[in-house]
């Protein structure tokens, strides 16, 4: 059986939420992920329902990961995903 994806969500973080500004964050903190070998933790997560297969991440936790993904999500119907991976 596979293991459980780990999620860590960036935007609950930032206290403004200007969608250049968040999408250039969320790539600074995918890239500091990769190469620290962390995942960020999600901003007032404290209660996870048991029925989701994925493990939110809280708090920061370390774990070497090789890819990281983000969404951005723009005025209009611009969106984006992006999937960084580490360099083998």
């Amino acid at each position: 059986m596979a293991r459980p994806l780990r999620i860590g969500l960036l935007s609950g973080s930032l206290r403004t939420h200007p969608v250049g500004w968040l999408t250039v964050a969320a790539i600074a903190v995918c890239v500091m992920a990769l190469a620290d070998a962390w995942v960020p933790g999600t901003l007032n997560c404290r209660r996870v329902d048991t029925q989701i297969r994925s493990r939110i991440a809280q708090d920061a936790v370390a774990m070497a990961i090789r890819h990281a993904m983000t969404n951005s999500f723009g005025f209009g119907g611009n969106n984006c995903a992006l999937v960084l991976g580490r360099r083998t």
